[in-house]
């Protein structure tokens, strides 16, 4: 059946599939989809939401939040960062956590269900380890909260690809 991007509720934890950022590096032009991934999840766990990573990890979970009228909070030590993340930020201004939270066309997987089930496809055998990470949770309220390495829980802006509007 499909998973839609406007069934996240309140209580639902946030999980992706292998690391983000720095696509740009070459991700781009040789991804594999995340179609088996997709298919497993969606056969044997209670997908509330989903999308795929390709406007930036930031960008598209603000188009599940805004069909699905929640907010979120990222674990800032849980985001899954790309060797490529690091190595463009070597060469720009901004941080591995900027480029993973915001460059486009990881093609990875996002997804929202209860913790109940998030804790059973974390432990599954279906996966690889470490391939499925959790880095958050959904929220009461609007937009994406970070919560930091130094404890301290600030807004942030969801940052990515945008496409042209006519």
């Amino acid at each position: 059946k499909p998973i839609r991007r406007s069934g996240a509720r309140v209580g639902d934890m946030i999980l992706v599939t292998g690391t983000l950022g720095g696509s740009l590096l070459g991700k781009h032009l040789h991804f594999e989809p995340r179609l088996r991934e997709a298919l497993i999840l969606n056969k044997n766990f209670t997908i509330h939401a989903m999308i795929d990573i390709s406007d930036g990890l930031t960008a598209d979970l603000n188009h599940i939040l805004e069909e699905s009228h929640v907010g979120a909070i990222l674990y800032e030590d849980q985001i899954p960062v790309s060797e490529a993340a690091v190595k463009m930020a070597e060469k720009s201004e901004n941080t591995p956590l900027y480029h993973a939270l915001s460059d486009g066309e990881d093609y990875e997987l996002l997804f929202t269900l209860s913790k109940g089930q998030a804790k059973k496809v974390m432990e599954s055998s279906l996966f690889e380890k470490g391939m499925i990470n959790c880095i958050g949770e959904i929220t009461r309220g609007r937009g994406i909260q970070m919560k930091f390495s130094d404890d301290k829980t600030r807004r942030i802006k969801p940052r990515g690809y945008e496409h042209l509007k006519s």
